[in-house]
Order: C-alpha cells, then structure tokens, then sequence
C-alpha cells in the first residue's frame, strides 16, 4: 500500500438542532443541545433521537451565560456522568480486592 494506506470512504450521521433566543433585544441563534462531545454514528437511527425531541416550531427553554448571552445549551444535565461513578466504583471496588479488604 502506497501514500500512507487505504482509507474507504465511511457514511457518518450527525444531529443538529439549531435555536434562536432573545436576550435584552438582541437576537441570538446556537446549536449546542447539551454539554460534551456531539455524538456521531454511521448507523443514522443511532443519533435520530435527539433531533426528534426537539419539533421544529416548538418553544424550548434556552439556559445561557448572562455573562456571554452568545453562548446557550438547552439541556444543562451532564450527559454520560453515570459513567463515570460505575467506573469509579469498580475502580475502588477491584482495588479493595486486590488489598484484601473484603
């Protein structure tokens, strides 16, 4: 394989959602649903979810920096942190193990 091996072509989905607000009479627009990474996936129903919660037309409620208005999310929950707790505990709960402690 010549010029550094090959690459096929791969199909990858992305949601987007994309809002406008109003702060003190200035007009604002945004597309960040939620903190973190956006999700991709090549299978399309995979990030369908999210564009579907929100119906184009709908009023949402937008959270924004009062400080930075320009920067908003929808969704203020931290996606994903459940994650981060189970590793944690089977982190602990292995080192426990390995100490002998239960």
């Amino acid at each position: 394989m010549k010029g550094g091996g090959y690459r096929p072509w791969r199909t990858v989905f992305k949601s987007r959602v994309v809002y406008s607000y109003s702060v003190a009479g200035q007009r604002y627009a945004a597309d960040r649903v939620a903190f973190g990474s956006n999700l991709t996936a090549s299978l399309p129903g995979l990030v369908s979810g999210q564009s579907q919660r929100y119906v184009q037309g709908d009023k949402v409620e937008v959270h924004y920096d009062p400080a930075n208005p320009a920067a908003a999310v929808l969704d203020c929950r931290m996606r994903g942190l459940w994650l981060l707790w189970v590793s944690a505990s089977v982190f602990l709960a292995g080192a426990a193990l390995l100490v002998g402690v239960f």
